[in-house]
């Protein structure tokens, strides 16, 4: 009785499984052989498409069909991404002239860079400088710097000093930039004098 319950139950719980199974089958059953063949064409396609990605294939960068591209598509996102040495390599191929310190003409500009100095400004990538309440401790790092360029300047300290603990300024991206702002400001206060004439 006991085995004979038991096989009751086993039949009953495969039931289920096999029935879907016949469902399954069925429905591949009514697909034709063009449908596919369509669909298996389009799944080895995919397949071949990722498997000569970079990144994907392992292949060398050199050695992919990236670095051969004579005019790649740079409009529109790719529909396959690639690895991150890859996309470095990419990178530091567009800047292999630009980079180079011996080769750069700006000699006003400090090219070479301590290994502090990479580290302390990759912090700052993950820092959003413009939203000064999430980050308060960079934000205060901001205005030490330019409460001592303002001091180097001999800057007059404003009015609401006190009240903001920092002179009227901003950190800039560049040196351009810097140059272009402070023009603005020159601009702005020969316009204030010149109203007063």
């Amino acid at each position: 009785g006991n085995c004979h319950f038991g096989a009751k139950v086993y039949r009953s719980r495969q039931t289920p499984a096999r029935h879907r199974i016949g469902l399954q089958q069925r429905a591949m059953a009514k697909r034709s052989i063009e449908e596919l063949e369509r669909e298996n064409a389009q799944l080895r396609a995919a397949v071949a498409k990722m498997q000569d990605r970079p990144g994907l294939a392992g292949t060398h960068y050199y050695a992919s069909s990236d670095a051969v591209a004579e005019c790649p598509d740079c409009m529109r996102m790719p529909e396959i991404g690639n690895s991150a040495v890859h996309c470095y390599r990419m990178i530091s191929d567009f800047h292999e002239l630009d980079c180079r310190e011996r080769l750069n003409t700006s000699s006003y500009v400090n090219v070479y860079l301590e290994d502090e100095e990479i580290k302390a400004a990759n912090l700052g990538m993950k820092i959003n400088l413009a939203d000064q309440t999430v980050y308060p401790q960079s934000f205060k790092v901001h205005n030490v710097v330019l409460n001592m360029i303002a001091d180097l300047w001999h800057c007059p300290k404003p009015a609401d000093f006190d009240d903001y603990g920092a002179y009227a300024g901003a950190g800039t991206v560049g040196s351009t930039e810097a140059c272009l702002l402070g023009g603005l400001c020159l601009k702005f206060r020969w316009r204030k004098w010149y109203a007063k004439k």
